[in-house]
């Protein structure tokens, strides 16, 4: 094993290289042709040593052979590092920057003409690099490819359930195109990736989204690739799903509408989750007062999920 400094990065380099083109076996699912075309693997992790270990199993499972994976270390204080060091990946531990910033790194160092954005507690089936190599091979017309996450989730407890499905229904009720790039399931040109910047590094959430919004922009399609599906693992509670759905998705996608002057008609903000955004927040004012003059704090909860759903 190759230990490298460079600056606040740290590389450790387990030889690990895409396999050449006359090395590689066949697949069913697509032509010798598509078969050369080699796809670099990016997850970023921070303190992910209790999934790590399962997502990294799920990638080196692939039935495509010609790829790598870089880990990018976000700064984990936990056993991350050591967990990945024991797989043939490349890990990259850098201080802790954010996601975007992170892929970066790890986009800076890879050798695939395909970058593939998953994260440390995604269960990736084993066919999903042929799936993306095909899809993009084939729809010429788009630049990059939005995934989507499968109907199960191991937690089972109602919040990561709800969570899970809400996502799911959210993508695959989605048109053909989309406006952003999905960093748990999301696949670019490397060269289309590196022309547009890369992930805004000031972006320390939904920076898919924001370079979703660039590529569009700039004239580019992104693919709705709703047969590519990803187990997510993560749990939710109550106050992580208000986290993950209000402070790091609604409020800075927002901010991201309003500084690039553009509403899309996508995913969230599609008229009917606009106009039924509007209604549920009207009727959850309505109901406060009266609800908060009898102490109906349960009531009020149950609003609250409710608008949380129909808002985003």
């Amino acid at each position: 094993m190759n230990q490298l400094t460079a600056g606040n990065k740290r590389i450790v380099d387990r030889q690990h290289r895409i396999p050449s083109e006359e090395s590689h076996g066949s697949n069913t699912l697509i032509q010798s042709s598509e078969q050369a075309i080699t796809v670099s693997v990016i997850m970023p992790a921070r303190n992910a040593e209790d999934c790590i270990a399962t997502a990294l199993n799920a990638l080196f499972s692939s039935t495509y052979s010609r790829y790598e994976v870089i880990v990018v270390d976000d700064g984990s204080t936990d056993r991350t590092p050591e967990i990945c060091s024991e797989f043939p990946c490349r890990l990259i531990s850098v201080e802790w920057q954010g996601i975007g910033s992170a892929e970066n790194v790890g986009a800076a160092h890879a050798e695939g003409e395909i970058l593939y954005f998953t994260d440390a507690d995604v269960i990736v089936p084993p066919d999903t690099l042929e799936r993306v190599v095909k899809t993009l091979t084939d729809h010429r017309e788009v630049v990059a490819l939005s995934g989507v996450y499968s109907e199960e989730t191991p937690p089972k407890n109602f919040f990561s359930q709800y969570k899970n499905q809400l996502h799911r229904y959210v993508h695959r009720s989605n048109s053909k195109y989309t406006t952003n790039l999905f960093g748990a399931n999301s696949a670019i040109w490397t060269q289309m990736f590196r022309d547009m910047g890369g992930f805004r590094s000031s972006q320390r959430t939904l920076e898919d989204v924001e370079l979703g919004y660039r590529l569009i922009a700039a004239g580019h399609r992104i693919l709705m690739a709703k047969d590519i599906e990803v187990m997510h693992c993560k749990q939710y509670n109550f106050w992580s799903l208000i986290r993950s759905d209000v402070v790091n998705r609604a409020i800075p996608w927002t901010v991201i509408m309003l500084r690039h002057r553009y509403l899309h008609l996508d995913l969230n903000t599609r008229p009917r989750n606009l106009l039924s955004m509007l209604a549920v927040w009207s009727t959850l004012f309505t109901l406060l007062p009266v609800n908060v003059l009898y102490n109906n704090v349960s009531l009020i909860n149950i609003c609250l999920i409710f608008c949380i759903k129909r808002t985003l």
